[in-house]
């Protein structure tokens, strides 16, 4: 999707603000909801405000990720593995870091590289979006006031909101679903807008606190 130098392995990759987001009748943004567990054997670098892209590990173990570092001292990072699939998403709120899927013991995370990341401003615009899922055919209109409604030719009925932006390239996102296979009936998590995804516009990096779900959205309006 994007390319770091030395290595010249091309990912896709997206991306996650840790500013609070509240639901749809909130009014302020707040950090997603469904977090894990605090983990206090994980450590991960902490860069100043800005995004970067980073990479974790060499070789055969490299991964490629997408770090966010807020004003307000929030942190968020996005690792991939070689087949562009987020792997793992870090996230810092109040000085604990956090990882979904949890750690399985001490983690301390050390980056082989990492460069600031140029990203375009966070727009979304209204209109219809698609997206495909284990098979599913996944479906949904986007408002100007960020508001996910159902739309035809979905599998499944989505509904949500999308925050304003936290960072350029990110927002906050909270879903609820019906009738979706192999999904929770909530989710939670961050929209990243890169242009390495093209042609997709966004990359929507879900979980319930336990589980990454993931999925590219394209613009669908005819």
């Amino acid at each position: 999707m994007w390319k770091l130098q030395p290595y010249r392995t091309p990912l896709l990759l997206g991306l996650t603000a840790l500013s609070l987001f509240l639901s749809a009748c909130g009014g302020s943004s707040s950090t997603p909801s469904a977090t894990a567990s605090p983990t206090p054997q994980l450590t991960v670098p902490n860069l100043p405000a800005g995004q970067y892209r980073v990479s974790v590990g060499e070789d055969e173990q490299l991964q490629m990720g997408l770090y966010f570092s807020l004003n307000d001292g929030s942190r968020a990072l996005l690792l991939q593995d070689t087949a562009a699939n987020t792997t793992a998403l870090y996230q810092q709120q109040a000085g604990q870091w956090q990882r979904i899927p949890a750690a399985s013991g001490t983690a301390a995370l050390q980056f082989s590289l990492q460069q600031g990341a140029s990203l375009p401003a966070s727009d979304l615009a209204a209109g219809r979006y698609i997206a495909q899922y284990k098979g599913q055919n996944l479906a949904w209109q986007l408002n100007a006031q960020g508001e996910i409604s159902a739309a035809s030719g979905s599998s499944c009925a989505l509904s949500g909101k999308v925050a304003a932006p936290a960072a350029n390239g990110l927002r906050a996102l909270q879903l609820k679903l019906a009738q979706c296979a192999g999904l929770p009936a909530e989710l939670t998590g961050w929209v990243v807008s890169d242009p390495e995804d093209q042609p997709a516009q966004q990359r929507w990096v879900l979980h319930d606190g336990r589980t990454l779900y993931e999925w590219l959205a394209i613009s669908d309006d005819r």
